[in-house]
């Protein structure tokens, strides 16, 4: 798969989702814990229904 990604476009769309969700490098055990929890959140909206918008 060679998809062209044009990050002048990506960036501002990175920057909304990093001022409402804490998505950032994880750095420590804490980082670790707060991502988890994220991605545990949206799965838990998800499911397995692969046509959600998010």
């Amino acid at each position: 798969m060679n998809t062209v990604i044009d990050y002048q476009r990506l960036l501002p769309a990175w920057q909304t989702l990093q001022s409402v969700a804490p998505i950032a490098h994880i750095e420590s055990e804490t980082g670790y814990e707060q991502a988890t929890v994220l991605l545990n959140s949206l799965l838990d909206i998800v499911r397995d229904d692969a046509k959600h918008p998010l």
